[in-house]
């Protein structure tokens, strides 16, 4: 019994997150893959997919690229992904997601994004940007 017990909290010390904001009993993160997205669009409502996009933190620092190809087969764009978990503060760090078509700059839009002890979250930012 007692090498059952041992198992049992070896597990669970494993699964949990080990973050020293994190240490609450009980808390166990998941093992999906989580973003922050937008959808862009144009004045009379339809999907724009972008040929490149990258998101940069105010010091300038590319935290998330991506070119057409990885693009093209989603409606969304990607802002940040719990890839660049470490990158981003708990109480939110600020973002420049910005987006070219054709060679030109078209959306350049401020984000701020922060982690819970698991993942990313959005804190500020739209779902949707309409390009003029």
């Amino acid at each position: 019994m007692k090498k059952i017990l041992t198992i049992l909290l070896a597990t669970f010390i494993i699964s949990s997150c080990s973050d020293e904001n994190c240490n609450r009993p009980g808390l166990s993160c998941t093992e999906e893959l989580r973003f922050v997205s937008v959808e862009i669009f144009d004045a009379s409502g339809a999907n724009i997919i972008l040929d490149s996009t990258k998101t940069t933190n105010t010091s300038g620092f590319v935290l998330f690229s991506q070119q057409k190809s990885e693009i093209e087969i989603f409606t969304s764009h990607a802002v940040v992904s719990d890839s660049e978990y470490d990158q981003l503060d708990f109480d939110g760090t600020e973002l420049t997601f910005e987006g070219w078509k054709d060679g030109d700059l078209i959306v350049s839009e401020p984000f701020v994004v922060g982690k819970d002890c698991c993942h990313i979250e959005k804190l500020i930012g739209p779902e949707a940007i309409t390009v003029q």
